[in-house]
């Protein structure tokens, strides 16, 4: 174990800089994803709208994720970092001052270009790992990047935890904004960053001479490594975002416990992200991504249960171990994934293939927050909605068992980067 953690120690120290700035700002999305709807419900507003505000944070995130990632290819990615350090916290100020008003296009709006500025870092940490960091390190700085999302559910939910308590008892809306103004703290660790300009030369779209996009990837490739990705990111659609309106309805779990219980989850998490790499060294992909993914789907059809069952006293503790417990197993295999996804495509694609995951997860989110609106204002239960989200899981697992296959007869891949 202490071999396998001893792996972090050599990343580069630029890779550690880049992930705190990353927590800051995930931070902010933790916060949003715990208790953002909760508070919309507290302010009128039902579940239908919380849906659709959903979908256009991500419809924003969907928008922008290509252009930006056509525009990366060969450029520095410092500037964009800056740009969603400042932008995303000041926008968050403002939706959350706007939401109180009830003036739906205004929130509409304004949620809209979070997703903007949010998008922004994300598209380029894993082409910026990729260019810092050797690709016999590509796990271990995969998991970092990974682990980061957990750390700041951890740290969210304890905040909330604190200050929404009766030892505070801030509103929901203080408890965000104060975790907005922290966000701006990004701003000097990306600072600091050292960014080397790549080799590769900025795309054109031109048709007359220079680069073409048909010319310059290989979307054979890139659609076949996508595949898994896009079957999850629906099926996830379904229900991580709405798993607070889960508790909070079927259970009354408020903002306060769901905090608690999103960082104890998270804890979770992020030693599971941690030893993925190690897990992934010592029997493979297969058991690493598959196996894992496929015990958090079993566990989904667990909520199914405690939901039809809810009145009786044990429904309760069994859904919140479930969800202690689903969240690391699935979230375990993400950095593989992600390691997997770029092994498979090639230096040539990477830009691209980080543009669009996270347009997939984003456009996904859109379509299936969409319809999770419309199925709850049609008062589908939250049990049928599972349902659906397992099957998607279930195929998205069979989806990366035959990517897993496809790697492994490919030879490994020689890169070196220097270690700064």
């Amino acid at each position: 174990m202490r071999k396998h953690l001893r792996v972090y120690t050599e990343l580069p120290r630029d890779i550690y800089r880049l992930s705190a700035g990353e927590f800051l700002l995930n931070l902010l999305n933790s916060a949003y994803l715990l208790i953002f709807n909760i508070w919309l419900r507290k302010e009128g507003y039902d579940d239908s709208f919380a849906g659709s505000m959903t979908a256009l944070r991500y419809l924003g995130v969907l928008l922008a994720s290509l252009p930006i990632g056509l525009y990366i290819r060969g450029r520095t990615l410092k500037p964009l970092f800056l740009v969603s350090a400042v932008g995303l916290p000041v926008v968050s100020a403002g939706l959350l001052l706007a939401v109180p008003l009830h003036y739906p296009w205004l929130t509409y709006a304004l949620m809209f270009t979070w997703g903007l500025f949010f998008v922004l870092a994300q598209v380029c940490i894993q082409p910026y790992v990729i260019r810092h960091v050797p690709a016999t390190h590509y796990g271990e700085a995969f998991a970092l990047h990974y682990a980061v999302v957990p750390l700041s559910q951890v740290v969210a939910g304890i905040l909330i935890g604190w200050l929404a308590g009766s030892g505070v008892g801030w509103t929901e809306q203080e408890v965000l904004l104060l975790i907005s103004l922290l966000g701006l703290l990004a701003v000097a660790f990306f600072w600091g960053l050292a960014d080397h300009r790549p080799a590769a030369l900025p795309s054109r779209f031109s048709l007359r001479g220079g680069t073409s996009l048909r010319a310059d990837y290989q979307w054979g490739r890139i659609g076949r490594a996508l595949v898994p990705t896009l079957i999850l990111a629906v099926g996830a659609g379904f229900t991580f975002p709405f798993i607070n309106l889960f508790f909070y309805t079927v259970f009354g779990v408020d903002s306060q416990a769901f905090g608690l219980m999103g960082a104890a989850s998270s804890v979770l998490v992020m030693g599971a992200v941690v030893l993925g790499p190690a897990l992934k060294r010592q029997f493979g992909y297969g058991v690493a991504v598959t196996l894992t993914q496929t015990l958090a789907v079993v566990l989904l059809l667990g909520l199914v249960w405690a939901e039809l069952q809810h009145t009786a006293g044990w429904a309760l503790p069994l859904a919140v171990g479930i969800f202690l417990l689903r969240a690391p197993l699935m979230k375990a295999a993400q950095p593989l994934a992600g390691e997997l996804t770029v092994r498979y495509v090639g230096p040539a694609n990477r830009e691209m293939i980080s543009a669009f995951t996270s347009s997939i997860w984003s456009g996904s989110w859109v379509i299936s927050s969409q319809l999770f609106a419309w199925l709850r204002a049609m008062a589908i239960p939250y049990w049928q909605i599972f349902l659906v989200t397992a099957a998607l899981y279930g195929a998205g697992v069979v989806a990366y068992v035959f990517l897993i296959r496809a790697v492994n007869r490919m030879p490994v891949e020689a890169e070196t980067v220097e270690i700064s």
